[in-house]
């Protein structure tokens, strides 16, 4: 019933978007993103999240598509679950209804606002609202109410270099009664009063020294026992 009142409404405020076609603008952000058949990358992580007791961490990060991933930590790291491989393909794989609702500006650049509503039961996510650049045919904000983890908001950065890669990506979370362990990886901290309270705050990571496209191999992605 909620999504269903989410499509009629959704399908009124369209009437006064533009004709441009989001569908077309979301398949050409993937198809960019998918010329990059892996990747590695340093990456750093800045988390400021209460009830979280969390250092700096550094890291380095393996990708390959669709969605082999790997992370090398010296010593002990707490992680972000969500969202420290960007992938339009995580909010794009199931089927979903897209409605162009207005272009604005965002910081120095002219985005299209899209709202993307899944049409499984299976997607945790309820809403999700793109800000998407057509000019660089980038994702530069994200703003999903999801059914068990709140409302999470993230805002990316690119450089030239790498222009379908992120630089930066800045999420924050707003998160009631969820425990840390839905979030984090390697969380020490199991309180149940403080998981009963939810979570918020902010975590950045920063990406830097992208090699991209050198065939890494499925070998590095095979865990040890």
């Amino acid at each position: 019933m909620m999504r269903l009142l989410i499509l009629l409404f959704l399908g009124y405020i369209s009437i006064f978007a533009q004709e441009r076609d989001p569908n077309e603008l979301l398949k050409t952000i993937q198809t960019e993103f998918n010329k990059i058949k892996d990747y590695t990358v340093d990456i750093e992580i800045d988390i400021d999240v209460n009830y979280v007791d969390a250092p700096n961490s550094k890291a380095k990060l393996y990708f390959k598509q669709p969605d082999k991933i790997k992370i090398e930590t010296d010593g002990f790291a707490i992680l972000p679950k969500q969202g420290i491989v960007f992938s339009p393909s995580e909010l794009l794989s199931e089927s979903y209804t897209a409605i162009l609702v207005k272009s604005e500006p965002l910081d120095s650049f002219m985005v299209d606002v899209i709202k993307v509503v899944p049409l499984t039961d299976s997607s945790n996510i309820i809403l999700s609202t793109l800000w998407v650049d057509p000019l660089y045919r980038v994702i530069r904000k994200i703003e999903s109410v999801t059914k068990n983890m709140g409302t999470i908001t993230i805002y990316l950065s690119y450089e030239s270099d790498y222009p379908q890669l992120p630089s930066k990506a800045k999420f924050f979370f707003n998160m009631a009664k969820i425990g840390h362990a839905a979030m984090f990886n390697n969380s020490k901290n199991n309180d149940s009063n403080k998981e009963k309270k939810g979570i918020s705050g902010t975590v950045i990571i920063k990406y830097s020294n992208y090699l991209i496209n050198q065939g890494l191999d499925d070998s590095i992605f095979v865990e040890e026992e």
